[in-house]
């Protein structure tokens, strides 16, 4: 991360994040440093003021003991040169199925190509192909609804963040990063309704966001 700022010509704060054990230099598995950071020029003065632990246990600089997804998020206040006054929140949520229209689409599709007789077996009966397709739409949609619920709990996260003394008192709140959803989800929602917050994306971005091609 640091050299990465430094090939940047940026100054960063971080704070590490993984699904990893470790006591000290002792880690498994080992060599893992990965976390999340708030890059930001130079020319602006800014203050780690907090860190909020999303999802998964102990967590720390020094002792981590996480098995699973550990997500968290990270907060900051910039001070431009003009003297306002920015409190930025840089996070990652869980990545898993989505509850939008394309999620539910393209696990239509998969269903149907699951149900499709494949060559060299025997025939299925329709009932057969109905069970496989009630199957995969059945693991699917409960794995929205689990990925829902999971990033419910990190926007409830955020959310405490962004209602902290410092945050209150800040000309302007940012929150960005790797949410893993769309717009016009029930986390999506959330953060926005109850956060004061408005998305970019939808004011100024084009294309349909999270791809290489989207602007």
């Amino acid at each position: 991360m640091w050299a990465l700022a430094d090939e940047l010509g940026m100054c960063a704060i971080w704070h590490s994040g993984v699904a990893v054990v470790r006591f000290g230099p002792l880690a498994l598995p080992p060599a893992i440093q990965e976390g999340d950071a708030i890059l930001f020029h130079p020319d602006l003065q800014c203050e780690h003021v907090a860190r909020q632990r999303l999802s998964g246990s102990v967590w720390g600089e020094r002792a981590a003991f996480n098995f699973g997804d550990a997500t968290q998020a990270i907060a900051a206040l910039l001070r431009t040169p003009a003297g306002r006054r920015l409190y930025v929140v840089g996070t990652h949520w869980q990545a898993s199925l989505i509850e939008d229209e394309a999620c539910r689409s393209e696990l239509s599709q998969l269903a149907a190509r699951v149900a499709a007789p494949v060559r060299g077996q025997s025939t299925s009966t329709p009932a057969d192909t109905q069970a496989r397709q009630e199957r995969v739409l059945r693991e699917g949609r409960r794995l929205m609804k689990e990925g829902t619920a999971m990033r419910l709990r990190e926007a409830e996260g955020v959310l405490r963040l962004l209602a902290s003394d410092a945050a209150q008192r800040a000309d302007c709140r940012l929150v960005m990063g790797d949410l893993n959803t769309t717009p016009g989800t029930p986390e999506m929602s959330m953060l926005l309704e109850r956060g004061g917050l408005v998305d970019a994306w939808s004011v100024g971005g084009s294309g349909a966001g999270g791809d290489l091609g989207s602007r």
